[in-house]
């Protein structure tokens, strides 16, 4: 009989979990079955977009290779900061580089440096909640956090709508964008695992409307003030617990000695010598919001290429492709001649779900025309 009664009880555990899980499937799927198609508006725009026309207020940028390199232009951009600090990352774990960047953050907010720091609230979950080292650059007056759309079970059908943005801004001055999350796999050279990936430094003394760091800043704005942003743990109380007093006290060990090591570069505010400058620079953006999104970028950046004379090099983590893209890379492939993309083979990928669509589509890939180069560095 008590037998009995365990499998029964098992017996509506299974079928709640199996409801929740159908749920939240099913809000996902009806959210995002369809993309919207490319609108007039966006086709005009890109059409009569300046791409080739040069900037009278020129930029000065460089590529970020390596993750030492990374951090440290990181923490140099934080350090010279004045006035403000915009940071948007994806991702932010308090591992060594992680506690780095956040004692960085904090010694620029007792500088009287306004912060902002701008999370997406999936991660954040597990990095961020109850977390001291975070509560301690939250709790502190010159510092704001907000979490981009919070994950809501109760909401499946807002769950993917993901904000994967990468970037620091300092002083509406000096930018770093690309694709490195703010923990040990992308940033600083620590034991474990590493992800090769690559940043831009863009430097502009005097920013007007038309510079990309002036884009960048607007952009920033659009999602900090979407309701989608809420605050984490802005009360300042928090600063007096014990836990968060001893995660501050860290934090501001680890990075001086980090400072000590690195002075002489992180302290080096002329940039002229290690950039190279620009002819333009423009940045692009789909919709910001967490539905189904109008396919902005990937259409001015297929217009882009068609226009190409004689090379198109693709470089990607993960190749997911539907229709349109499939019609767009068959185009190009017509017009030119050296087309070519470069990405993890699926063995590689330390992402099963991004490599997942690769692996069942890779010969449709090369069937319109592109040329695949599969990166082995072993993950």
């Amino acid at each position: 009989m008590k037998k009995h009664k365990i499998c029964k009880i098992l017996l509506v555990i299974l079928a709640i979990f199996l409801c929740v899980a159908f749920y939240e499937l099913l809000g996902i799927c009806v959210a995002y079955k369809k993309q919207p198609e490319v609108s007039n508006t966006t086709k005009k725009e890109t059409k009569n977009g300046s791409w080739n026309e040069c900037s009278e207020n020129t930029e000065r940028a460089v590529i970020i290779e390596k993750n030492p390199e990374a951090l440290l232009q990181r923490v140099r951009l934080i350090k010279n900061a004045k006035k403000e600090i915009i940071l948007s990352t994806f991702a932010f774990q308090s591992d060594e580089s992680g506690k780095l960047i956040l004692g960085a953050l904090h010694d620029a907010a007792d500088r009287g440096v306004h912060i902002r720091l701008l999370v997406d609230g999936m991660d954040s979950w597990i990095d961020m909640e109850g977390n001291p080292y975070f509560y301690g650059l939250s709790s502190h007056e010159n510092v704001e956090i907000k979490l981009y759309n919070k994950a809501n079970p109760l909401k499946p059908w807002k769950m993917m709508g993901r904000m994967h943005d990468k970037y620091l801004i300092a002083d509406g001055k000096t930018y770093i964008l690309g694709g490195r999350n703010t923990y040990n796999y992308f940033l600083g050279d620590f034991l474990g695992h590493k992800n090769y990936d690559r940043d831009v430094l863009v430097v502009c003394d005097e920013p007007e409307k038309e510079n990309s760091v002036n884009q960048l800043s607007e952009y920033f704005e659009t999602i900090w003030n979407q309701e989608d942003s809420g605050y984490f743990h802005n009360n300042k109380k928090l600063a007096n617990r014990k836990s968060v007093k001893n995660a501050v006290l860290e934090l501001q060990n680890s990075y001086q000695k980090y400072f000590e090591e690195n002075k002489e570069r992180i302290c080096e505010t002329d940039y002229t010598d290690e950039t190279f400058e620009t002819e333009k620079i423009t940045l692009v953006s789909n919709p910001i919001h967490t539905g189904s999104k109008e396919p902005v970028v990937w259409y001015q950046l297929g217009e882009l290429m068609k226009n190409a004379k004689n090379r198109v090099k693709i470089h990607t983590p993960y190749i997911i492709c539907n229709d349109m893209m499939y019609n767009t890379w068959e185009e190009i492939a017509e017009n030119v001649s050296d087309f070519s993309i470069m990405t993890n083979s699926v063995a590689n990928n330390g992402n099963p779900f991004g490599a997942a669509d690769y692996a069942k589509n890779r010969n449709r890939i090369l069937s319109t025309g592109i040329n695949i180069w599969e990166y082995e560095g072993g993950y």
